[in-house]
């Protein structure tokens, strides 16, 4: 089950590094995926990432993709956060 962070709780600690979106190298979209593997984990009783594959894909190009890393800046930071924000 994946659990939502309120936004004020979010924590950008990378290191002093700031976060990165994944994009597509063609189109620039952000819908991109990668393909993985998962295993069963019988003292955790759920399935877990196990290995995470070079080849990524684009679903706005429908296509396998080379995808990139764009670093985020703090004002995209907080606007992700505004858009999370019960209203």
């Amino acid at each position: 089950m994946k659990t939502e962070i309120e936004p004020d709780k979010r924590k950008w600690d990378h290191n002093g590094e700031k976060p990165i979106r994944i994009a597509c190298s063609k189109c620039g979209s952000f819908d991109v995926r990668r393909d993985a593997y998962v295993e069963w984990d019988i003292e955790k009783q759920k399935w877990v990432l196990a290995t995470v594959f070079d080849d990524g894909a684009c679903m706005d190009c429908e296509d396998s993709a080379s995808l990139i890393e764009i670093q985020i800046e703090d004002a995209e930071i907080q606007e992700s956060s505004d858009e999370h924000e019960p209203g």
